[in-house]
């Protein structure tokens, strides 16, 4: 029986190397065991949609499910951060004639117009 058994000496310090592979301290050997495992049930359609936009994205589809779900939801392409800036940029270019108040809900009620007329149109 033959066993390797590969021993890092002190001086290979930071960047030092285990089974050909280049680890720093801050990197555990094995990342994918500290996450924790979900499962989904898709529909076969579902499945294969996935697993053609992975493709298409030249990614996994685990790592493809993984961006989706943790990434902002986006509505006419403004996500959370990005509607509450044009809406303080709205509120600036109104000086004060009209309430933030008002003028988010008029922001709001355009941007829902605009996302369900560009919905419509395909």
């Amino acid at each position: 029986m033959n066993v390797s058994v590969t021993t890092l000496q002190p001086s290979q310090g930071l960047g030092s190397r285990c089974n050909g592979r280049r680890y720093t301290p801050f990197q555990p050997l094995r990342p994918h065991l500290t996450m924790q495992e979900i499962k989904i049930r898709l529909h076969p359609a579902d499945l294969e949609r996935l697993n053609t936009e992975a493709v298409a994205a030249g990614t996994t589809r685990t790592q493809l499910i993984r961006d989706r779900a943790l990434s902002l939801p986006t509505v006419a392409g403004l996500n959370p951060v990005a509607y509450h800036q044009l809406v303080a940029d709205a509120a600036a270019f109104m000086r004060g004639d009209l309430s933030r108040h008002h003028v988010e809900s008029l922001v709001a009620f355009v941007i829902s117009k605009l996302h369900e007329t560009a919905r419509n149109s395909s």
